[in-house]
């Protein structure tokens, strides 16, 4: 994500100016600019690994209420007689109710990918709308 690039710029700057690193005994410096760079990395990575399990557990939860409420209320309809259930249908029909929950988890984590990867096009929109330098003179 956008958190990552930093460090990308730090790792090409160390090794390209590796030299002038030593030379000016700045190693110290260039460690603390990483480490600072993939502290907020991490924060930004778990807050997102975090978040996305707490998400799933929360429909993994609603999954169960609604599944144990199907079939707390198929078997309260079929002892009542109200409605005649086919066993077969009853299965099929939890069997579903699964698989949709698996797809809808899906469904949801894939939304949180395709944000998470949008940050390419929030790149390229904040260098499209930075101010442009001053016009090349030469006397």
């Amino acid at each position: 994500g956008k958190t990552r690039s930093p460090i990308f710029a730090i790792m090409s700057e160390a090794l390209s100016g590796i030299a002038s690193i030593r030379a000016n005994n700045a190693m110290e410096f260039y460690k603390g600019k990483f480490r600072e760079a993939h502290d907020a990395h991490s924060r930004a990575f778990f807050a997102f690994l975090g978040s996305s399990r707490w998400v799933g557990f929360r429909m993994d939860s609603l999954m169960f209420l609604l599944l144990a409420l199907a079939s707390y209320l198929a078997v309260l309809f079929h002892e009542q007689g109200w409605f005649s259930i086919d066993p077969a249908v009853l299965g099929l029909a939890l069997t579903m109710l699964l698989q949709l929950a698996g797809t809808f988890q899906w469904a949801v984590r894939q939304s949180a990918e395709v944000v998470n990867q949008m940050v390419s096009v929030e790149r390229i929109s904040d260098f499209c709308h930075l101010p442009s330098e001053a016009v090349l003179a030469s006397d």
